[in-house]
Formats: C-alpha cells, sequence, structure tokens
C-alpha cells in the first residue's frame, strides 16, 4: 500500500507570469497522498501549454504529520486562475494577490487570501470558508455565465470593498462585506444573505426571490419593485448578529420574490416613505 504523506507546501513564483496560468489542480484533494517528487510534476497551464508546478514555482515540502494538506502561495498571483477549484478539504493560503475564480466550485476547506481577489472569487461555492483580506472584484459568489445558480454554502468574508454583482443568483450561504460594494448586490438572488457593514451603489436586490440582505451603510436608492414594512430593532441572519435599528423592505415584486432588504435607519432616513 502507498504511504500516506501529509504536507504543508509552499509555493514561491519563479516569475511574473505575462499571461493567464490556470491552477485549478493546485488544491490539497489533489496533493493528499503524494510525494514531494509527484508534487513537482502535477500539471499546471499556461494557454495551451502544459507545465510541471516546477517550472514555474519554487516548492518546498514538509511533512508535518497533520491530517490535511496546507497551500501556501508565497507572492502574489495576480494571472494565477482558478486556484483551489473543487477543493474540499484542507487549507490554501496565498501572501499576496490572486487572480480569477479562486475557490470557484468549493465546497470545504479554509481559503485564505491576504491580498485582493479578482472577479468570480467562491464561484458556485457550496461549502467551506473564504477570507480575503483585501478587496474582491466582480461577481463575488456568483455563477458562471449562463447558468441559474450561484453559490449555495459557505461563508465568504470581504475585509475590504467588493466590486458589482455580489451573490448574483446566490442560493445558500453567507457572503459578508466589511466595506462597500458595487451595483447590483443580490441580483436574481433566491436564499442565504449578503451583508455589507459599508455603503452600497445602486440597483441593489434586483430580481430577488428570496434570502436576505443587510447594509449597515447607505444606500443609493431602492428599487420600485421593494415594499417598505417596518422599523425593525436588530437583525439576526443566517446566525450574524446586527445591532441597530434597521428599515425593513420586501421583494423583489416585480417577480413575486419574498427577499428581505434592511437598511440602516440612522442611515438613510431619506428612504422612509412619507
Amino acid at each position: 500500500m502507498k504511504e500516506v504523506i501529509f504536507l504543508k507546501v509552499t509555493l514561491k513564483p519563479k516569475l511574473e507570469f505575462d499571461s493567464p496560468i490556470d491552477l485549478d489542480n493546485v488544491t490539497p484533494d489533489k496533493f493528499k497522498g503524494k510525494n514531494p517528487e509527484e508534487i513537482k510534476k502535477v500539471l499546471v497551464y499556461k494557454g495551451a501549454r502544459e507545465l510541471d508546478l516546477e517550472e514555474i514555482f519554487e516548492i518546498e515540502c514538509e511533512d508535518t504529520g497533520n491530517s490535511e494538506v496546507e497551500i501556501i502561495i508565497d507572492g502574489g498571483l495576480p494571472n494565477g486562475r482558478r486556484l483551489g477549484q473543487e477543493m474540499s478539504e484542507g487549507k490554501i493560503k496565498v501572501l499576496g494577490d490572486i487572480g480569477k475564480c479562486a475557490g470557484s466550485f468549493m465546497s470545504g476547506g479554509e481559503f485564505e487570501i491576504d491580498g485582493d481577489a479578482d472577479s468570480w472569487a467562491g464561484q458556485k461555492m457550496s461549502g467551506g470558508e473564504m477570507v480575503i483580506k483585501g478587496d474582491a472584484g466582480d461577481f463575488l459568489g456568483s455563477t458562471f455565465r449562463g447558468d441559474w445558480q450561484g453559490m449555495t454554502g459557505g461563508r465568504i468574508t470581504v475585509e475590504g470593498n467588493a466590486g458589482d454583482q455580489v451573490g448574483e443568483w446566490l442560493d445558500g450561504g453567507t457572503i459578508v462585506i466589511n466595506g462597500n460594494a458595487g451595483l447590483h448586490a443580490g441580483f436574481h438572488m433566491k436564499s442565504g444573505c449578503v451583508i455589507v457593514h459599508g455603503d452600497t451603489e445602486e440597483r441593489i436586490g434586483g430580481q430577488m426571490k428570496g434570502g436576505d440582505i443587510v447594509v449597515e451603510g447607505k444606500l443609493e436608492k431602492v428599487l420600485p419593485g421593494f415594499i417598505y414594512e417596518e422599523v425593525v430593532n436588530d437583525v439576526e441572519v443566517n446566525g450574524v448578529d446586527l445591532e441597530g435599528d434597521f428599515l425593513k423592505f420586501t421583494g423583489d415584486k416585480s417577480e413575486k420574490g419574498k427577499g428581505s432588504l434592511f437598511v440602516s435607519k440612522k442611515e438613510n432616513e431619506n428612504l422612509i416613505p412619507s
């Protein structure tokens, strides 16, 4: 029987990539059980070219004896796409920025990004936890083009700001933005929750059918498909407690939606119907 080796693998980029590198084979799942020599031969893709992992990274492997694999990317990879795709266990930590589709289809484990994440981080995520310590791009926790279901479980936390269409087609799980969010947050949302501690731009919750959106900062405008209900004190969504007075709206009624939009009363007195 092949000996199972549990590893901490540190990957340091040998150069700056001027074109995208597909890293979907770089996951704890696919490294598990491999020895250092096998890890060096894991394939990555630059366009149509197949490359061994050791061609683009300096690789250091440590047998920790732990029950899960940890991968550390020691340096930013803004052109590194699909890192951690389909991971279900273990941990990935990026010491810098990462490119598109980080943690796409992730179902378990931990993914930590010390810098910024490009668009589609956590795409169709169903479990696990992702923490982005910088900013996130557009379509955080959303789906791919042409599909009608985005993130269904797990948790994404962004310590900075996020781009447009956070939680597009969200159907479960929790997305927390500690900074501001762009246009169309919660667009086509079905269930789950989006929490924005900062400000958001217009068209939040457009065509929303269910779930919860909370905005603690300022919201420019509420779509006409949302109906003002009442002022509520303190809000709890998906196990997250938020203190204060909130204006509660339901919608999007243009889609016969029953979602809840909670907006800070203090920051948005102008949104109360006269």
